[in-house]
């Protein structure tokens, strides 16, 4: 899925919408202020290459093994191998709703950050879109969401909850079923992780954090 400006503005306030409850009228105006410095000269195009190629990375379902891509273990698996036998029988039309689900997800963890974060550091350098995705991927499932505050994972988790509902809801109506007998359910894991993968790749692109 190519992300947009259009894309980017719809996510931003739906963002806000949920903020909204969270927060009085005067903080949220603080948030949109320091939303509006850190991202005005944002373009989407490095960002939605990246964020595209990881995407069609954890629908892979064919590739042997439950490693996915960033990854040092098997611990939180790709999430095409571990639906794979549901994933097989997903039309094209189906996997890419799915896609769109997932980017959306992603995409609001990149979008987090700015409302919270300092302004950007001056940018001494840029990266090409395969520059930018060669430092992102392995710092995805390392990345510390405490930077940005104590409670930045419950604040990320409070205002994407509805999105990751669609994902649930998706996979429910597909009666896909992650765990077993003796194994615990990991997509709370996975999905988790694809909102920190968003937080990251801000942070690598914008703030060339190392």
């Amino acid at each position: 899925m190519n992300i947009t400006h259009q894309d980017l503005k719809k996510y931003t306030d739906e963002i806000f919408t949920e903020m909204c409850n969270i927060f009085n009228p005067d903080k949220i105006n603080i948030i949109k202020n320091n939303f509006d410095e850190n991202y005005k000269d944002t373009t989407p195009e490095a960002m939605s290459q990246c964020i595209e190629k990881f995407t069609q990375a954890e629908l892979d379902y064919v590739t042997l093994g439950n490693r996915g891509i960033g990854r040092l273990t098997e611990t939180i698996p790709r999430l095409g191998s571990y639906f794979r036998n549901y994933f097989s029988k997903l039309d094209e039309i189906k996997q890419e709703e799915l896609d769109t689900l997932i980017t959306k997800l992603i995409t609001k963890g990149y979008i987090f950050v700015p409302m919270f974060y300092g302004k950007p550091k001056e940018q001494t350098m840029s990266f090409t879109s395969d520059e930018l995705y060669q430092e992102w991927i392995p710092k995805i499932y390392t990345f510390n969401l405490d930077v940005i505050s104590d409670d930045a994972g419950k604040l990320l988790l409070a205002v994407t909850e509805k999105d990751i509902n669609d994902i649930k809801n998706f996979f429910n109506q597909h009666n896909m079923k992650g765990g077993g007998l003796f194994s615990k359910d990991k997509t709370d894991d996975i999905l988790n992780h694809y909102l920190i993968a968003g937080v990251s790749l801000y942070f690598i692109e914008k703030l060339k954090t190392s």
